[in-house]
């Protein structure tokens, strides 16, 4: 039981420690590429006072900073995650995305959800199982504690009826052979 228990902490824990990990490591990439994609809002509003083009360099590379860091993220996150989701991005805002500035937007805000839930379903899965070891670690130490008082409980039965057993058997064979403890006197 104790092993089970062990062996439930050491698979289940390592592996979503890993993913926890994982996560994590992509989050900081993400928020790198995040905090540049308000230098590059920055940039565009004033690039867009002085430009007529629909998308000028700064979009462009802002479009590109946006994919390497999401492109991380979304690489780790569970694919169902994130298509339920954006599917909740797209319903709470009802179409209100437009342009280059709308599709990031779906894309933050995606994102932003899937490492919300993700993190939060992998943190769920760790608690239970981390409750399961302890109910497992307790129930076998209690086995094991019990199987001891059982043990002891059945040596010192086993001594005590080896004793009387001994003791009848000599008062068997001194009545047996009609002498009793007289056979033991000296004449």
């Amino acid at each position: 039981m104790l092993l089970v228990a062990w062996l439930t902490q050491q698979f289940f824990f390592d592996r979503w420690n890993g993913q926890i990990n994982q996560l994590n490591s992509a989050e900081a990439v993400w928020d790198v590429y995040r905090s540049n994609h308000y230098i590059f809002n920055a940039l565009r509003a004033e690039d867009d006072f002085g430009e007529a083009e629909p998308i000028s360099h700064a979009a462009e590379w802002q479009l590109r900073n946006l994919d390497v860091g999401a492109g991380r993220l979304e690489r780790v996150l569970p694919k169902e995650i994130l298509a339920a989701a954006r599917a909740d991005v797209m319903d709470a805002q009802d179409g209100g995305f437009g342009g280059a500035n709308g599709a990031m937007d779906i894309r933050f805000r995606t994102l932003q959800l899937a490492l919300e839930r993700d993190r939060a379903a992998l943190i769920s899965r760790k608690e239970t199982t981390q409750a399961v070891f302890w109910c497992l670690y307790f129930l076998g130490a209690a086995l094991a504690l019990i199987g001891t008082l059982l043990r002891e409980a059945i040596d010192s039965k086993q001594k005590a009826g080896t004793a009387l057993t001994f003791r009848a058997r000599m008062v068997q064979s001194h009545a047996w052979n009609g002498r009793g403890n007289a056979g033991f006197r000296r004449q």
